[in-house]
């Protein structure tokens, strides 16, 4: 950028330089798109890494020239920048790509329906980086209000990614009758749309929901199933959302092997991708089946290398659960000691950002820990609540509850 300024004295030439510059990379995300979702995603995401510098300076020039170049059609500037969102959410660059996506918000002249659509669109795939950062009651506001824009636009395609999102948002929260509601819009327009990608995310987000309700064998059908329609389009990174609730279903009935094997997968196709959070949910996964397992050492292990590659993304929700199961596993290894530090950052994140999942995690580790250091009636009280909490919510819901499985919600 400096050097065009420098090299280019020539008002007009350098506007028409940087002008070319945008479009050529905007062109560029736009040709990736489709591998994100269905083709070769680590040739895409490493594509677009060697030149991630590059497509900043175009974002920043795009801003300041005022918005999508004249000559650039609206589905195509789109695709673009939906491939710059797969891309950073891959990477788990949550506090650029929610910089990003605003940005880019802004820089669209809300001039025609269209327009406004493409501005919805660009805010809801913002709102899921905010949610990332744990700010969901923002992340659900943003979501809720781009659905009431895309729905007054009759825009029904472009509702799909809003309301699988938006689904996720609302199950973390353990909202499940809502995210129910929410998830079976989005599977019946993806269908009626012939839209097998946003078909998939919604079976992946309502296998997660059943999972959380106790009902693993829907949990189990709707993921083999969105398993299967990941494998048909070739949605690598897709398909590890339904190897992890295939996963929990199998730990659930006592299949640690093929759990393990699940997990495994899921891990290796994260690493394949560079998805920092995708590998730091499979080693939380596997540390899951090794603790089960009475593994303890090897559940700490896989605990602690978890929180290091979570740390990568900023996700705080997830690192503050991996934390607690670092401390729970020290627990179960009478390290009281080596518990203090994980716990009290578990617990510190999880008040910070409100996170149900987060709380609950740390709050059992927390029981553990005081069960250990001789404190049986506070440990007690602390599990009598989260025994009466999930009892309520259990009651308000109609069903039976699973407030840990939630620690995994997300769309994919």
């Amino acid at each position: 950028r400096q050097y065009a300024a420098e090299r280019l004295d020539d008002p007009a030439v350098y506007r028409d330089t940087r002008t070319r510059h945008v479009r050529f990379f905007l062109d560029f995300l736009a040709e990736r798109q489709p591998e994100l979702r269905s083709g070769d995603q680590p040739g895409a995401l490493d594509a677009i890494g060697n030149e991630i510098d590059n497509i900043r300076f175009a974002l920043v020039w795009l801003c300041e020239s005022g918005g999508i170049p004249a000559e650039m059609p609206t589905q195509r500037f789109r695709q673009g920048a939906f491939a710059l969102f797969d891309f950073l959410d891959t990477r788990g660059w949550y506090a650029e790509g929610a910089a990003l996506l605003a940005q880019l918000a802004d820089a669209v002249e809300p001039s025609v329906p269209e327009r406004e659509a493409l501005i919805a669109e660009l805010r809801a795939r913002q709102a899921w980086f905010v949610w990332h950062l744990g700010r969901a009651e923002e992340s659900q506001n943003m979501l809720e209000a781009c659905l009431s824009t895309l729905r007054a636009l009759d825009a029904p395609a472009a509702t799909v990614f809003t309301l699988n999102y938006l689904g996720a948002v609302l199950q973390h929260q353990g909202r499940l009758d809502e995210a129910l509601a929410v998830l079976t819009e989005a599977s019946a327009i993806a269908t009626a749309e012939a839209d097998r990608f946003g078909a998939s995310v919604a079976l992946n987000n309502l296998g997660q929901v059943a999972l959380q309700q106790g009902d693993y064998d829907k949990a189990l059908a709707q993921c083999e199933a969105a398993l299967a329609l990941k494998r048909a389009i070739n949605d690598q990174r897709g398909m590890t959302y339904a190897l992890t609730t295939l996963g929990r279903v199998a730990v659930h009935d006592g299949r640690h092997a093929e759990a393990r094997r699940l997990f495994g997968e899921s891990l290796q196709i994260s690493e394949g991708l560079g998805d920092a959070r995708g590998m730091g949910l499979a080693l939380r996964n596997l540390g899951d089946v090794a603790a089960d397992l009475d593994e303890q050492g090897t559940a700490q292990r896989m605990y602690r290398t978890s929180v290091e590659t979570l740390r990568e993304t900023g996700s705080r929700g997830e690192i503050s659960i991996s934390l607690s199961r670092q401390a729970a596993a020290a627990c179960a290894l009478d390290q009281a000691d080596a518990a203090l530090a994980p716990l009290h950052e578990a617990l510190t994140v999880a008040m910070e950002i409100e996170s149900e999942p987060a709380m609950i995690g740390a709050l059992l580790a927390a029981a553990k820990l005081l069960q250990q250091l001789g404190q049986p009636e506070r440990s007690g009280q602390i599990l009598r609540s989260l025994h009466a909490t999930a009892s309520r919510t259990h009651s308000q819901q109609g069903r039976p509850q699973q407030p840990a499985a939630a620690s995994d919600a997300a769309s994919g």
